[in-house]
């Protein structure tokens, strides 16, 4: 499927420390999304192979640093809700953990879990991954 969507929000952060940082954020966007089927698990919106709707979403995203900077702790779950049907909502969960290896390289894990209630029967209504990578860090320089 094809998602276009656009909206505003505001972000608040709640704790911002040298090596910890947690923020919550909520937002209201509008969003138009074309399946390729026309039939959905919910019967309400078979006929269209498009559904729009208004959304509210409520973000919290964390970063925790430990033993300066050898190990990284991350973590965001947002939960999203249509406006005008209750049925139609999805929530999304992400954890993950950095590894430093050496000043620039990075080992990399993420978990990261997603819900969606309203779907075309074509599409699993829940996934789950869990990544393993490296991640080299490029330092960009100014102009001098």
């Amino acid at each position: 499927h094809f998602r276009e969507f656009a909206g505003l929000g505001l972000t608040y952060q709640i704790l911002q420390k040298p090596l910890h940082s947690l923020k919550l954020s909520g937002n209201v966007l509008h969003e138009q999304t074309r399946y390729s089927s026309q039939l959905y698990n919910y019967t309400e919106f078979d006929g269209s192979n498009e559904i729009k709707a208004v959304w509210g979403t409520v973000y919290l995203s964390g970063l925790h640093s430990f033993n300066n900077p050898g190990m990284k702790v991350y973590y965001e779950l947002y939960w999203q809700q249509s406006t005008a049907d209750q049925v139609n909502y999805r929530y999304h969960f992400l954890t993950g953990i950095d590894f430093h290896l050496v000043k620039a390289l990075a080992l990399q894990s993420r978990i990261i879990y997603s819900h969606e209630n309203v779907i075309d029967t074509a599409v699993k209504q829940n996934d789950l991954l869990w990544v393993w990578g490296l991640a080299y860090s490029f330092k960009s320089r100014g102009l001098e």
